[in-house]
C-alpha cells in the first residue's frame, strides 16, 4: 500500500513540474528588414526567444525598448515592416502582462489568509505602472476589495502570532550549509542534515546518495560507467533515510560532499577508466610508472574524494574488482571500519500533501517538530526562491526547515530553510549564509511535503 500510495504521489509531483503551461512562444518574422544579414537575424531570434523566457513583465520592460530600438535601426526606413514587428511584440506581451495581474491578483486573495498582502500589492502596482501607458489594461482589483483583505490578512496574522515563537533549532554538527552543485543529490543533502542532527555527527551525503541508489538497483554511481546517467539524480528523502542507516553511517570527514562538483566524477570516471585499460595492458614495471603518473595528476582528486584510501589501495581495489561495482566498492573500503552503527528503531514520518493531507496540516506537523527542537526536511518547487511571485512552480528540490520567526514588521511567520547550494545569497528573500528565510504564504504555496525522524 505505501509503494502505491508514493507512487502515485510521485506521479502528481512530476506531473505538475514537466505539465507545460500555455506556450505564448512565437517566431519573429524579420523578412521585411532588408539591412539584416542572416547572421544578426539568427542572433535576433535567439534574442526574441529569451525574452519570451522572461515572465516578469516590470524587467521585461527596459529589454523589450532596447530590443526594438535595435530593431527599429535595421527596419526603420520600412516603417510598415517596424510596426509590424512593434504591433507583433506588444501583441505577445499583452498576453504575458494579463496573465501575471490575473496571477498577482489571486496572490493577493491567497496571501490574506496568512497576513496583509502588502507585498503583492505592491508588485501588482508595480506592474501596472510599468505596462498601463502602452497597454492599457483595467485592474479588476477594486479599492473596497482590496481594504477588505488587508484586514482579512491583519486578523489572520493576529492569530498566528500567538503560534509562531521564535525558534532556532541550528546546531552542531548542522551549522554552515553544504554545496550539491551541479549533481540532483537534494534528497540526500536532506536525509544527510536529518541524520547527523539525529546522531550529532556530520554525516556524508554522497554515502546516502549511493546507499539510497544502490537499495532501489539504480546505482547513483553506476551511471558515471555507462548506465543512464538521469539515474543518478532525484529520490525520496524518507526512502534515502532507510537505505543509509540499514548501511550504517559514514561520515562527512570520510566522504566529503560538501562542494562536491559533478565534474569532479566525471574525472574521477575518466581517471578510473584509463587505470582500468592499463592493467590489461601494461606490463608491471609500465603499471608502475602509470601508477606514479596517475598518483601526480589524479592523487589531489583521489585524497578530497577517498581521503581514507591511499593511491595503491586504489589501484588494488581495481585490479581485483569489476568494473561496475568500482565506485560502489571505492566508497565501501574508503568507509570501512568507521561507518556509524545503524540508528536502533529509527522512526521515519513522511508526509506529502494530497489524500490524506492538505498544506495547512503540513505547517501544523513542522510547526510542532520545530517546537520540539527538531528539523524537518521539506519536499517543494525550488524556483520560488529565485522569484516569489513565478508564475509557475518548477524545480522539485530538497531542503531542511531548522527553524521560524516571527517578523512584526511584516507580520509574517517565516521559516529558516536550510538549503544545498552554498552560502551564496542570490535568492529573493531574506538570506545569512545559504540560510533563507521563506514567508509561511510563500512556503504554503510551494510546499509538498515533510519527511522528519525521531
Amino acid at each position: 500500500m505505501e509503494y502505491y500510495f508514493k507512487f502515485f504521489i510521485g506521479v502528481i509531483f512530476l506531473t505538475l513540474f514537466w505539465m507545460p503551461y500555455e506556450s505564448l512562444s512565437r517566431p519573429l518574422d524579420l523578412r521585411g528588414c532588408p539591412f539584416m544579414n542572416s547572421n544578426q537575424k539568427r542572433e535576433y531570434q535567439n534574442q526574441w526567444e529569451r525574452l519570451q523566457e522572461i515572465e516578469d513583465v516590470v524587467a521585461l520592460k527596459p529589454r523589450i525598448i532596447n530590443f526594438l530600438d535595435d530593431i527599429d535601426k535595421h527596419c526603420g526606413g520600412y516603417v510598415e515592416d517596424r510596426q509590424k514587428i512593434i504591433l507583433f511584440v506588444n501583441a505577445h506581451f499583452k498576453e504575458l502582462y494579463k496573465k501575471q495581474i490575473a496571477f498577482l491578483t489571486s496572490e493577493i486573495e491567497r496571501s490574506s489568509r496568512y497576513r496583509p498582502p502588502y507585498a503583492a500589492i505592491q508588485k501588482l502596482r508595480d506592474v501596472l505602472d510599468a505596462w498601463s501607458t502602452s497597454i492599457p489594461l483595467v485592474n479588476h482589483l477594486s479599492v473596497p476589495v482590496q481594504v477588505q483583505l488587508e484586514e482579512q490578512g491583519r486578523n489572520a496574522a493576529h492569530q498566528r502570532k500567538h503560534s509562531c515563537s521564535n525558534q532556532d533549532n541550528r546546531r552542531f554538527p548542522l551549522m554552515g550549509v553544504r554545496d550539491q552543485d551541479g549533481i540532483g543529490w537534494c534528497y540526500a543533502f536532506t536525509a544527510a542534515d536529518l541524520l547527523s542532527y539525529k546522531t550529532g555527527q556530520l554525516i556524508s551525503a554522497v554515502d546516502v546518495a549511493n546507499a539510497y541508489n544502490d537499495e532501489s538497483m539504480r546505482g547513483a554511481f553506476k551511471s558515471l560507467f555507462g548506465y543512464k546517467e538521469a539515474d543518478i539524480e532525484g529520490g525520496w528523502i524518507e526512502d534515502a533515510l532507510e537505505a543509509a542507516n540499514k548501511r550504517g553511517l559514514c561520515l562527512e570527514q570520510d566522504l566529503p560532499s560538501s562542494d562536491v562538483a559533478f565534474t569532479e566524477y566525471l574525472s574521477l570516471k575518466q581517471a578510473l577508466k584509463r587505470l582500468e585499460e592499463d592493467q590489461t595492458k601494461l606490463e608491471e614495471a609500465k603499471k608502475q610508472h602509470q601508477e606514479e603518473e596517475f598518483q601526480a595528476c589524479e592523487g589531489p582528486l583521489f585524497a578530497r574524494m577517498l581521503p581514507n584510501l591511499s593511491i595503491s589501495d586504489i589501484t588494488d581495489i581495481l585490479n581485483r574488482t569489476p568494473y561496475f561495482v568500482l565506485m560502489d566498492t571505492l566508497i565501501e573500503e574508503n568507509c570501512k571500519g568507521k561507518r556509524l552503527e545503524p540508528i536502533e528503531n529509527l522512526s521515519i514520518t513522511a508526509k506529502y500533501k494530497g489524500l490524506f493531507s492538505d498544506t495547512g496540516s503540513l505547517i501544523k506537523e513542522m510547526d510542532d517538530q520545530l517546537n520540539h527542537n527538531n528539523i524537518v526536511g521539506i519536499s517543494y518547487y525550488a524556483n520560488i526562491l529565485d522569484n516569489r511571485f513565478a508564475l509557475e512552480l518548477e524545480g522539485p528540490h530538497a531542503s531542511s526547515v531548522v527553524g521560524r520567526r516571527w517578523v512584526e514588521n511584516r507580520q509574517s511567520c517565516e521559516y529558516l530553510v536550510r538549503n544545498s547550494w552554498g552560502a551564496n545569497c542570490t535568492y529573493d528573500f531574506s538570506c545569512d549564509r545559504g540560510y533563507v528565510w521563506v514567508p509561511e504564504d510563500f512556503l504554503s504555496r510551494t510546499l509538498e511535503g515533510i519527511t522528519y525522524v525521531q
